[in-house]
């Protein structure tokens, strides 16, 4: 053949052995929440399923996993100032001493049978 296609040779590498392989690669660090209330700044849904990362650094405008006073909750964080803030549907202010940060949000599995 004087001129192979241009995908002779070519083999797809593959991804993981399922689903959940692929969507958590470390298990240590990274697990599934589910989302306990709306989010509506990211399109956050109750019931949607969100991979977090336990021991990422924060970044602006991340989606983290916060616990606050035994309440868990989803969060955008801003770096504004020097300062982190913190914004739910309801609320939104300066991160506080007694906020644990359990994780940044990896990916998202929307609810689809609501």
């Amino acid at each position: 053949m004087p001129f192979p296609p241009p995908t002779h040779g070519f083999e797809e590498r593959h991804i993981a052995d399922s689903l959940d392989e692929h969507l958590v690669p470390n298990k240590s660090a990274i697990e599934p929440y589910k989302a306990t209330a709306d989010l509506q700044l990211r399109t956050i849904s109750k019931g949607d399923v969100i991979t977090i990362e336990k021991g990422r650094a924060p970044h602006h405008q991340c989606v983290a996993l916060i616990e606050q006073h035994g309440d868990v909750f989803l969060a955008v964080l801003y770096w504004h100032h020097g300062r982190w803030f913190a914004r739910t549907d309801e609320h939104k202010g300066a991160v506080s001493e007694d906020m644990t940060l359990i994780g940044i949000a990896r990916d998202l599995i929307k609810d689809q049978l609501q």
